[in-house]
């Protein structure tokens, strides 16, 4: 029998959590979770069967595990990679003796997520093609109804105030980045949350990949901003599938993205999305065509953000629980995590407070505006 595997994690972006979801798509079942970051110390299934995993993503964090485990009867497909090649410690892993061997006994070409990491590839003599990302697969369920509402995620404060004094709708502003110490089923929960409202938003403008491209999948229209923190290389190739912008030239030129009447997102993008169903679905066997977010629940439109942010805030709660009836350490480290709790409790506690008091005040902007419009 083969076995299926899944990616999970513990970094603190939700984005990370959102590609496991597409490559979710093209699983019959999931019988085990990988840590990516550990991928060498997967020991493979007891019986010896053979494990498939779709493994794409960004390579990669402490402890930094590659190659995988030749024992293991592992069968990757690496797909969608990102390479940080800044990292030093990314380098000496993916490009050891022991790596370089791996790949090339690998037996297919590598397929990467950006056009960077394809010439670091083939520059080691390594076959590889530009698959681009499978979050393009993503698909929207079109029982989802749009809302009337816009997403600023991870954006400057400059950019946040121009959509909020320009938008007749309400802007809510929100953050990928989440608590590490959630346990996976929290997070999985919270990304699909997250691709709830990427669905159902009216526009979205951020400066995150894995926002900007399932948004771009679910034909949300949305821009990315490129901000101080934008990296070319990670983008490299992605960023002409997608409507663009640097942070200046948006804020001198509403119409480059006017929220307000959005128009629809670049259509290039179809061709790696076939391409990249077509290639996971023959190596699973298996594609449910539908990205099943069986978290979800009907929110009332214009309380999205808020009731998001109330979501993950209890999610936070609940994850914080589980992690104290698990508690084996020393009493040393059990004070540590009260602390972190606790800091992580008043930060989201500020951030809970804050939307409350955005809420009421866009609200209050927006029907202004619309007074003075229509007046």
């Amino acid at each position: 029998m083969t076995n299926f595997a899944l990616y999970e994690y513990s970094t603190n972006n939700i984005g990370d959590d959102i590609q496991s979801i597409a490559a979710r798509r093209f699983l019959p079942r999931v019988d085990y979770f990988i840590n990516r970051d550990q991928l060498s110390e997967f020991p493979g299934a007891p019986d010896g069967s053979l494990t498939k995993l779709v493994a794409n993503g960004w390579y990669m964090h402490k402890p930094y595990g590659w190659p995988p485990n030749l024992r293991a009867n592992l069968d990757p497909l690496l797909i969608s990679m990102y390479i940080k090649t800044s990292d030093p410690h990314v380098m000496e892993a993916f490009f050891s003796q022991q790596s370089l061997e791996y790949f090339h006994a690998y037996g297919r070409p590598i397929g990467v997520r950006d056009l960077h990491t394809l010439r670091v590839l083939e520059s080691k003599g390594i076959p590889a093609y530009w698959s681009g990302c499978l979050t393009l697969t993503l698909t929207a369920n079109t029982a989802y109804q749009r809302g009337d509402f816009v997403l600023a995620i991870d954006v400057s404060d400059a950019v946040y105030e121009f959509l909020r004094d320009n938008s007749t709708k309400p802007v809510w502003r929100l953050t990928v980045m989440i608590p590490k110490d959630l346990p996976q089923k929290q997070r999985f929960e919270l990304a699909e949350y997250y691709l709830y409202l990427y669905q159902t938003a009216h526009a979205i403008v951020s400066s995150r990949l894995h926002v900007v491209l399932p948004a771009t999948a679910f034909e949300t229209p949305v821009l990315l901003v490129k901000e101080r923190t934008y990296n070319p290389q990670r983008y490299s190739g992605l960023q002409d599938l997608v409507r663009n912008a640097y942070t200046e030239e948006y804020l001198d030129n509403f119409g480059i993205f006017d929220v307000n009447g959005p128009t629809p997102n670049p259509d290039m993008y179809l061709a790696k999305r076939s391409q990249l169903v077509h290639d996971v679905a023959t190596f699973t066997g298996y594609d449910s065509v539908a990205t099943d977010l069986v978290h979800t629940r009907q929110f009332t439109p214009e309380h999205l953000s808020l009731q998001l942010l109330q979501i993950i805030d209890q999610t936070r709660r609940d994850g914080e629980r589980q992690l104290a009836a698990h508690k084996t350490a020393s009493k040393a480290a059990r004070q540590e995590q009260r602390t972190r709790n606790t800091l992580l409790k008043q930060r989201y506690d500020q951030r809970l407070a804050a939307a409350r008091d955005a809420y009421e005040k866009q609200k209050a902007r927006a029907d202004q505006l619309q007074t003075r419009r229509h007046g």
